[in-house]
């Protein structure tokens, strides 16, 4: 690596994306000057952490400061977010993917143990990505639902959903202009403005819903596209040992302790075990074949 990389971390919900970012030095932690090296950003939530922890956002930094942080990362990130530096920066993009039945069945559970602990039905329906509007409405927790095939008919964000977000790094979709490349430069943690209008692009409505996405869109197809901008695209399964090589190769002191996001206060709801054994599983299975074949190729690693 030289100087001016910046390694660029698009984190996919559910993807061993917690595990990732605190496995890197703690952009809230000022222990070492952590917080110079990794900035983490998540639109409308971010903000809030480095007021907290009395950590400037990165448009308060010195050019100086900037030049020393080495890693981005966040649900927020975009082909081109290394443009929000004032510094030159030479981006190596990365994102970690993993299989579609275990991603979807951790966002599931992740909603369930959620609305256990915090003892509020809605949460199960309204975490973000929300679930559709009736799901929302009535509240729907995991126990009305028969099958993951069932809880994925209320689901449509979440839907081949790791070539979906690939896709929404690089383009935007509006039914009057079809697919178009983001801006050259979007506005992020670098604004002295009121962020809610930038989540739109991070959640962008079109992920939301089946009536403004083309149909028969070939999802993978479209991702693929864009997979050779990625410098390294991971998987789950190999993360921890991923992760030790690629902070030695960063010269990057790895959090051995990093939180996996996993609650071992409420047992998941299902294993993938009974969801394999689900009737209808072949359904699911089917409908995630974007996803499928995006896991199943070879990614190699560049250190």
């Amino acid at each position: 690596m030289t100087t001016d990389d910046v390694y660029v971390y698009v984190h996919i919900p559910r993807t061993g994306g917690t595990f990732f970012i605190n496995s890197l030095p703690n952009y809230l932690s000022r222990e070492n000057d952590d917080w110079l090296k990794h900035y983490h950003y998540v639109a409308d939530y971010s903000s809030g952490d480095y007021f907290k922890k009395q950590i400037p956002k990165l448009m308060a930094r010195t050019k100086q400061q900037q030049l020393q942080c080495k890693f981005l990362t966040g649900h927020s990130m975009f082909g081109n977010s290394h443009k929000w530096f004032r510094v030159r920066k030479t981006p190596k993009m990365i994102t970690t993917i993993r299989h579609p039945v275990n991603r979807l069945l951790s966002s599931f559970n992740f909603r369930h143990q959620a609305s256990m602990l915090l003892q509020e039905n809605e949460v199960f329906s309204a975490t973000t990505p929300g679930l559709n509007s009736d799901a929302r409405q009535h509240q729907k927790t995991a126990s009305e639902y028969n099958s993951l095939w069932d809880f994925y008919q209320d689901n449509v964000f979440e839907r081949n959903m790791q070539c979906k977000w690939i896709i929404k790094t690089f383009v935007k979709y509006t039914r009057d202009d079809g697919w178009v490349l983001h801006d050259e430069y979007i506005p992020g943690p670098d604004v002295r403005e009121d962020e809610e209008h930038m989540s739109k692009d991070s959640w962008p409505v079109w992920m939301f819903s089946e009536h403004i996405q083309p149909p028969g869109t070939d999802w993978y197809e479209m991702a693929s596209k864009f997979t050779d901008k990625f410098w390294w695209i991971g998987k789950i399964n190999t993360l921890e040992t991923d992760m030790q090589d690629f902070c030695a190769y960063t010269n990057t002191n790895m959090q051995l302790d990093a939180e996996k996001n996993i609650s071992s206060k409420i047992q998941p709801y299902w294993t993938i075990d009974d969801v394999m054994a689900q009737p209808d599983i072949d359904k699911l299975l089917e409908a995630e074949r974007f996803d499928l074949k995006l896991f199943e190729q070879t990614y190699k690693r560049p250190f």
